[in-house]
């Protein structure tokens, strides 16, 4: 038996449900021994009940919100009809044409590989030279130029909360000694051996840059390429194969997560404008942007929750009072006439609440 992770990292690894996928899959294994799986299979099964970070969901809005200009990208969703296999002779996804993300531990299929594959394809089924080399440049070891486009890589789609990027797979191999060459034939007899691996599958988000002409035609081979050659390992046993689903649920998800990346975008701009705002501003504007989320779930029924975030505003408005020059107490008594505090959040201030308010802005004023 051999120990391959320290005891004292042994802890670490085993609260595996949100990790980095893809340091469990080079680091993980904690021993092994020659004959015993139960460590390798605890891994995977570890491996494949990971879930996506968050900010991998914020990475795919991004590059999703940047790639819909039409007029510089072409992109499509493919689904993987059966599997991508990743096992192969390492056990990680670095040599079958499907990486894990070093930032996130979540497949992605390199552009390298997927044009590498569209030009094998393009070249099988008789492009001309000319359009080849427009597709995909010419040979970089006689100076002939670039292609005219970008084949970018392929990002996994999570298209619902549930979705794993990782599956656990079982290859079996009926003729070891064949495959590891003791054999020069594979005869007769069969003496099947499981071994447990990792797959991966799913919604990959391709885009290809360039012109939009030549895009939607490179859009074109890249269908049929994956559709009929298929993408990495094993692919004539049925692994690698993707299809183009035209249908609402996977526009719909896209376009979720283009309008959340719109949000996010406006959120970061708001976060900035009011950083650099005067003090007083910031203040008015949290405590407006307060009665406003509080308006959402507005009950008078709920006294405590409404006269706690009552105190908060005039403590908040105490503390200006005394901290802040008579022009900036001023404005920012203006900001938060009654008026404006009322429209902020409806029937939150009356009574007495409204007395106290109304005094505080007064004292803001000088008035008091």
């Amino acid at each position: 038996m051999t120990t391959l992770m320290r005891p004292a990292l042994r802890a670490i690894t085993r609260n595996t449900r949100d990790a980095h996928a893809g340091l469990l899959q080079q680091r993980g294994l904690p021993l092994w021994e020659s004959g015993n799986k139960s460590e390798k299979n605890k891994l995977i099964e570890r491996i494949t009940h990971t879930t996506v970070p968050n900010h991998y969901h914020l990475a795919l809005a991004r590059w999703i919100g940047l790639t819909r200009n039409n007029n510089r990208f072409t992109s499509t969703v493919l689904h993987c009809e059966n599997r991508l296999y990743i096992g192969l002779a390492t056990g990680n996804t670095l040599e079958t044409g499907v990486h894990t993300h070093h930032s996130y531990g979540v497949p992605y299929l390199p552009g390298s590989s997927i044009k590498g594959a569209v030009r094998y394809y393009a070249e099988q089924n008789g492009l001309a030279p000319a359009y080849l080399d427009e597709l995909f440049g010419g040979d970089s070891e006689t100076g002939e130029p670039s292609g005219a486009l970008v084949w970018h890589d392929a990002w996994w789609l999570p298209l619902n909360e549930r979705d794993r990027p990782y599956i656990s797979e079982i290859i079996t191999v009926h003729h070891q000694e064949y495959y590891n060459g003791k054999t020069p034939q594979a005869d007769g007899s069969e003496s099947p051996i499981p071994n447990q691996q990792i797959a991966t599958g799913g919604a990959y988000y391709f885009v290809i840059e360039g012109a939009p002409d030549w895009t939607r035609y490179a859009l074109g081979l890249l269908n049929a390429t994956l559709e009929h050659q298929g993408l990495g390992s094993k692919t004539a046993s049925g692994y690698g194969y993707f299809r183009r689903d035209d249908n609402a649920a996977c526009d719909k998800r896209i376009n979720d997560i283009h309008n959340l990346w719109i949000k996010n975008q406006k959120a970061a701009n708001e976060t900035v404008r009011v950083a650099a705002l005067p003090a007083h501003e910031r203040l008015a504007h949290a405590i407006l942007s307060r009665l406003g989320e509080h308006a959402k779930t507005y009950s008078d029924r709920n006294q405590e929750k409404n006269l706690q975030l009552h105190r908060i505003i005039l403590e908040e408005l105490q503390q200006a009072a005394n901290n802040l020059d008579p022009a900036a107490r001023t404005q920012l008594a203006d900001a938060l006439a009654f008026p404006t505090l009322n429209a902020a959040c409806k029937g939150f201030y009356s009574g007495k609440k409204e007395k106290e308010i109304k005094a505080a802005l007064r004292q803001l004023r000088g008035e008091a």
